[in-house]
Order: structure tokens, then C-alpha cells, then sequence
């Protein structure tokens, strides 16, 4: 009577081109002369043990392999292998394989180890494992066991473009198994070239970071990440919950409000209004640059009476007719205002508010990230104006963009360009 073999042996999976372990030993009967060994894809001891392997989709694969021998005539059974359940993705076999034990016994003699063999033959691959139970038998031994398949593939769990720019996979192959990975980006009215990884990866979790300067323009709804496996590389296609909306490398030209105390001695007489309802004419004299430069840009800050609007960009004309004074107009007349407002109208926040052409597609508070050329995260940025002039002046950029800036000055002249970022509508 065959006896139930009660203890697994320490394992590796065995498959084209892989190793033998060198951790095979032996389990023997009472009497010391019959055995049984054992080379599996599990480390997991124990009779019955769930057996799991990845394995190569139309590849075969051994899973498991037994055999029977006879410590001291040194002579092996292979035995049988019986499918109690079979799998449902692909299809199993057997295959001898003649090798050595490594437990000592029977040195140079080579056993014939019965494999059972695996081949996924699925084509869907929206399929991702199998399972089947088998039962090895021979003379002296009995040895059931239960098999879970994974079909090899990649996993994207993750796209930071805006912050990191990493890509996080799961990537389930074979042990053993590296290759290098590929990403590209898909979209209208360009789709980007691919990027390969310099390192390798094995099974496990991995991070690509994508060279985000490298994106042109474009609105991008499709990433295919390809996992470099030899002989067969594993693709997948990942899509956004809501496109990639790149705008590339664009220039950041800079605005600020001008400040009064740096424009000069000269001054003109002016009126400074308190509000549009109580509409109180104040006569004073303003720095005659800073006058000029609210007049053009909209609102300053004064040294005397907080931050200015100029009164022809509001409703001064109208809201207090009647009551202007003696010698005061709407082009020489000043509103008292809380903040800095924008074409948006919100308060304008320096080094944080952006002002965008009209067509750019950018909505107010739309935000938008930076990235350095050096593929760093330089940081957010939010839409609260709007630039007429920034449909031109790329100056061999992908865009223009204007920056509110905090730089205390008469004129922008003073302030220059932020520089140039690779951005990406958040």
C-alpha cells in the first residue's frame, strides 16, 4: 500500500532556463530505504500545501516534480501524475527530467523526476489566474496537491504627473525573471515618444519615473507601459479618470503691482477716492511713474493710502456723479480698494496667481503645476487674470503664461522672467 508522503520538501520553481535548487532533500519510509524527493515552486512545507506559480503566458512551465528511490540500490520510480481538477485557463502535462538529488544520497547518480507542466492558453486577457489539484502517486508514496496560476502581467496602480512624475506598477512574471520598462504617453494632436527605463526590474512592485520635459503638448488619454521580458515582453494600457492635459514647456514672464515708494521723487497731483457709495474726494499728489503705472496696469500700492485702482477701471464715472469735485476726473481720480483683483475677479496672490490668453483653455482658479527642466517639482500655480499679450512671446517655448509676482517695483521691467517650466493643467 502506498503510504500518504507527510512532508514537503524545500522548493524553487523550476522552468526553461532556471536553476535547480540546491535545497532537494529526501523524506524516507520507517524502514530507511525507500524515499521520496521533491523540486516544486513553493517554499511552503506541509503535505498539501498550496503550490503557487506565475508563469509566461503559451510557455510551459514545470511546476512540480517528484520521484521515488531507493537510497541504497540507488535506483528511482518517476511515478504518476493524476489531474483531479483541471484548470480552466490552459492546459498540463508531464515531463521526466533526469537530475541528481542534493541531499547527499546516491552521489553522480541522476533520478527521473515526473514533472507536472503548466502552459496558459487563454487568450483573454482580462483573465488573470487559474487553479487545479493533481494527485502524485507511486509505488510507496501518494502526494495530493492543489495548484494557484498567475498569469504574468503588468499592473499600473498609479500616474503622478504633476507632483513626482512617477509611475507605480505591480509587475507579476516568473522568479527570476528582469526586464526594463517602456512608457508612452498617447494622445491629441501628439503622441509622445517612449520612454525605456535604464534599470531593470524584477517581479514586485516598481516605480518609473517619466521624463515629464520630454512630453510635448498635448492632451494625453492613453499610457502603455510595456514590461521588457525575454523572450515575451507583458504590455498594458492604462487610462486616466481624466486626461493628461500637458501644456509643455512654456515661458513664465512676470507681472506685479507697482509700488509708489520705488518710482521716483515727481509727483502730480491726484484725487483718492474712499469708496464708490460714499465717494469722499481727496486732493493729494501721487509719484507721477506710479500714476501712470496704475493707469496701465490697474491698481498700485500706494505709499500714503493703501493699494489703488485707477478710477477709469471702475465704475467711479458713474457710481459718483455729481460729485466730483472741482478739477477732478475719473482719469486723475484713484479708488481705495481692499486687494488686487484680477480679470477673474478674485484677489491676486503674488507668486501663486497666473494670468493666461483668453483661447489658452484655462478656466479662472484652473490650477496648473510646474516642473523644473531638471524634471523636479517646482510647485502649483492657480489662474486668476488674464494676459492679452501671452498669445505671443514664446521665445521658443511651447506657451506663454504671465506670473503675479511679489517683487516690490515701479514697472514689470524690473521684475524679468520666472523662467521656463514644463506644466500641466492639474
Amino acid at each position: 500500500m502506498a503510504m500518504s508522503y507527510a512532508r514537503v520538501l524545500s522548493c524553487l520553481l523550476i522552468g526553461s532556463g532556471l536553476a535547480w535548487s540546491p535545497n532537494v532533500f529526501a523524506q524516507c519510509s520507517a524502514d530507511g530505504s525507500r524515499c521520496v524527493a521533491a523540486v516544486s515552486s513553493t517554499t511552503t512545507p506541509g503535505a498539501q500545501a498550496n503550490r503557487t506559480a506565475t508563469v509566461m503566458p503559451n510557455t510551459a512551465t514545470r511546476l512540480l516534480g517528484w520521484v521515488e528511490y531507493n537510497r541504497i540500490e540507488c535506483t528511482g520510480v518517476s511515478g504518476t501524475w493524476t489531474v483531479n481538477t483541471p484548470p480552466t485557463r490552459g492546459t498540463t502535462s508531464t515531463e521526466i527530467v533526469m537530475r541528481p538529488l542534493s541531499n547527499g544520497d546516491c552521489p553522480g547518480v541522476q533520478f527521473p523526476f515526473n514533472f507536472i507542466v503548466y502552459t496558459w492558453t487563454d487568450a483573454d486577457e482580462k483573465n488573470l489566474t487559474d487553479a487545479f489539484d493533481a494527485t502524485w502517486a507511486s509505488p510507496s508514496f501518494t502526494q495530493p496537491e492543489h495548484f494557484d496560476i498567475t498569469r504574468a502581467h503588468v499592473e499600473v496602480q498609479s500616474v503622478d504627473l504633476a507632483n513626482t512624475g512617477d509611475v507605480v506598477l505591480n509587475l507579476f512574471g516568473p522568479t527570476g525573471s528582469t526586464g526594463t520598462v517602456t512608457a508612452t504617453f498617447s494622445g491629441t494632436p501628439v503622441s509622445a515618444a517612449p520612454q525605456t527605463t535604464a534599470t531593470s526590474f524584477g517581479p514586485g512592485s516598481a516605480t518609473v519615473r517619466i521624463d515629464r520635459p520630454a512630453l510635448r503638448k498635448s492632451v494625453y488619454n492613453k499610457l502603455t507601459v510595456t514590461w521588457n521580458l525575454s523572450p515575451t515582453p507583458l504590455t498594458t494600457k492604462h487610462k486616466p479618470a481624466r486626461n493628461w492635459n500637458v501644456l509643455g514647456v512654456v515661458r513664465y514672464s512676470q507681472y506685479n503691482s507697482p509700488y509708489e515708494s520705488e518710482c521716483g521723487a515727481t509727483t502730480s497731483n491726484v484725487f483718492v477716492v474712499d469708496s464708490l457709495t460714499a465717494c469722499n474726494f481727496t486732493a493729494t499728489t501721487l509719484r507721477s511713474r506710479f500714476a501712470r503705472q496704475v493707469n496701465l496696469n490697474g491698481t498700485g500700492i500706494s505709499i500714503s493710502h493703501g493699494t489703488l485702482k485707477a478710477g477709469a477701471a471702475t465704475t467711479l464715472a458713474t457710481s459718483c456723479a455729481g460729485r466730483f469735485p472741482p478739477g477732478a476726473t475719473e482719469d486723475n481720480s484713484y479708488l481705495q480698494v481692499a486687494d488686487v483683483r484680477g480679470a477673474c475677479n478674485v484677489p491676486l496672490v503674488a507668486d501663486s496667481s497666473l494670468a493666461t490668453a483668453r483661447h489658452y483653455g484655462v478656466p479662472c482658479s484652473g490650477p496648473i503645476e510646474l516642473v523644473a527642466t531638471d524634471n523636479t517639482h517646482f510647485g502649483g500655480r492657480v489662474r486668476h487674470d488674464t494676459c492679452p499679450a501671452c498669445s505671443g512671446d514664446f521665445n521658443g517655448t511651447e506657451g506663454h503664461i504671465d506670473h503675479y509676482s511679489s517683487a516690490q517695483a515701479c514697472t514689470s521691467n524690473g521684475v524679468g522672467d520666472l523662467g521656463n517650466y514644463w506644466s500641466i493643467r492639474n
